[in-house]
């Protein structure tokens, strides 16, 4: 990684991708990638999916039915954690041959049209020292980009705000910035510092405590001026409903192999419609840019350039937007000789 990213959780050094080739008979292979946090974690799911191919090959590329006859081979050991990321990375793969297949940009095949997609850059500013986080403010707008996010939950409020104040003060002028505590909060402790933060034009502030206390979160929401945001973590869009349900914030940012692949994207798109609630991504900026035509609600893509080194042609950041390219699929190809050289052991 470009920038190694402190959380309140932990500091990131490296990007662990599983890269995920579905072939078929007829020749097209559909891809996709999944961020793993830690090796181990890639690991796993590539056990998954091994055990899950034993179970498919030969099968038609039908995401429903797939993901139904998966859903009750797992059914013993739950369809969530490890399992459901991926059978999502499989569901992500199968739309992105199909579209293939079809000779259309999945955006199209999915019934949108392509279009530039606003982003922030979220691969930086990490829990450091206001003076790094000012400069490296700065070279986060490489490529145009018209907003970032910050990493909160320094050990004191004084801290936070001097993080964003620093910020803030190196950006130009309607840059916006999105505040991330990675759920380090106690309920109390979100309001007390919410409230102090209200006065800074944060774009929202994201995950301040537990992801799944929708009722902690609801308070918040209801307590604060600055937009409170929740949804990486979502374990399918039934979760989405709950939290939906239970009012718990004002924008909601699912991730997709946490939703569900391309099919829980898509109805948490609808869900999100229904509720009126912008929906943001939550990193994979490559696959996630498609479904942004066939999201009602569409916000704000999270842009992170961890995969660009191993991918054939890397997205590119134009004005602060990312367009899905005008290719069959959703644009994700191996550079095969970066993949060999970061190849994990």
């Amino acid at each position: 990684m470009r920038w190694p990213l402190g959380t309140s959780a932990q500091t990131v050094r490296s990007a662990p991708l599983l890269l995920v080739d579905l072939e078929t008979e007829e020749g097209i292979t559909g891809r996709t990638y999944l961020f793993c946090y830690m090796p181990m974690g890639a690991a796993l799911v590539a056990r998954v999916l091994g055990e899950a191919l034993g179970a498919i090959k030969g099968e038609r590329v039908d995401p429903a039915q797939l993901s139904g006859k998966l859903r009750r081979h797992f059914r013993l050991i739950a369809v969530t954690g490890v399992v459901g990321l991926a059978l999502a990375a499989l569901d992500v793969a199968c739309w992105d041959a199909m579209a293939i297949a079809a000779g259309k940009p999945l955006a199209e095949f999915l019934g949108g049209k392509r279009k530039a997609v606003p982003a922030y850059n979220s691969g930086g500013l990490g829990l450091m020292s206001p003076e790094e986080l000012g400069d490296q403010a700065e070279a986060l707008l490489e490529g145009g980009f018209r907003g970032v996010k910050l990493r909160l939950g320094h050990a004191t409020l004084a801290g936070d705000l001097a993080a964003v104040r620093a910020v803030r003060k190196r950006l130009p002028d309607g840059i916006a910035i999105m505040a991330d505590y990675n759920q380090a909060l106690t309920v109390d402790e979100a309001l007390k510092r919410g409230h102090s933060l209200d006065g800074e034009g944060l774009a929202w502030i994201e995950e301040p405590i537990e992801h799944d206390d929708y009722a902690g979160c609801a308070r918040i929401a209801r307590e604060l001026a600055t937009p409170v945001q929740i949804g990486e973590n979502f374990s399918g869009p039934h979760a989405m409903a709950a939290a939906l349900a239970a009012k718990a914030a004002d924008y909601m940012m699912p991730d997709l192999m946490r939703i569900g692949g391309v099919t829980g994207w898509m109805e948490a798109g609808s869900l999100g419609a229904t509720a009126q609630v912008p929906l943001s991504s939550h990193l994979l900026p490559e696959a996630t840019a498609s479904l942004f035509a066939v999201t009602p609600t569409a916000h704000w893509l999270e842009y992170v350039d961890w995969a660009s080194a191993i991918l054939a042609e890397p997205f590119r950041v134009v004005d602060g937007k990312v367009t899905p390219p005008d290719v069959a699929g959703s644009g994700v190809k191996w550079n095969e000789e970066a993949v060999e050289r970061y190849r994990m052991e």
